[in-house]
């Protein structure tokens, strides 16, 4: 298992506290999440700020585990959560918290590499809005320098285009996503760092 592991397009290394060993959170926390409502984030953090010091003032990543025994095969800082425990992560640290016992079940500090990128996004799909959730994910991040309709609305998946030969391996792990160098065929030119075109 890699050391280096990505988290909502930064690169990150965690250090878990409880297992003392490195974890891949991007690839698990995007792979296998069940996404949360405003109201269940915030009851959740409310809850964990009572059972261990978080800085109010960030907005953590909250998703519920919906497949502890795949996560726990690809990393050991999951081996201990079950299928309803919920992952936080910070920018300090990752935690998993079981709300039906309103227990913390591992927590580990994360060291943050910044690697903020220009991003254009596109819609690649007949879907208005395709792109919107996208866009509120990485702004937390990157600089969103456009959301755009892609001329296309038949692209498959995620594609980025590093048209800057810059490090994307966390937003390919994060979307599981096609990366290429140029802009597909018909695409208009962009002088963000990276487009990332959001198919169907």
């Amino acid at each position: 298992m890699s050391k280096k592991i990505a988290l909502k397009s930064l690169l990150v290394v965690v250090v878990v506290l409880f297992i003392v060993s490195y974890i891949y959170l991007l690839g698990a926390y995007f792979k296998v999440q069940k996404t949360m409502t405003p109201e269940e984030v915030k009851t959740t953090v409310n809850a964990v700020s009572k059972l261990i010091k978080v800085d109010n003032s960030q907005e953590p990543l909250v998703a519920t585990i919906q497949d502890a025994s795949a996560l726990a095969a690809e990393q050991e800082f999951y081996k201990p959560a079950k299928n309803g425990d919920i992952l936080v992560v910070y920018q300090d640290k990752a935690i998993i918290y079981r709300p039906q016992e309103n227990i913390l079940v591992n927590v580990g500090p994360v060291l943050i590499q910044n690697t903020k990128l220009n991003i254009e996004l596109r819609n690649g799909t007949s879907v208005s809005g395709a792109a919107l959730e996208m866009r509120d994910e990485l702004a937390k991040v990157h600089t969103i320098t456009k959301v755009a309709q892609a001329s296309s609305a038949d692209f498959d998946g995620v594609t980025i285009v590093n048209l800057k030969n810059v490090d994307v391996t966390a937003l390919q792990e994060q979307y599981d996503a096609k990366v290429v160098n140029s802009m597909p065929v018909g695409e208009a030119p962009s002088t963000a760092d990276v487009v990332i075109i959001r198919g169907s």
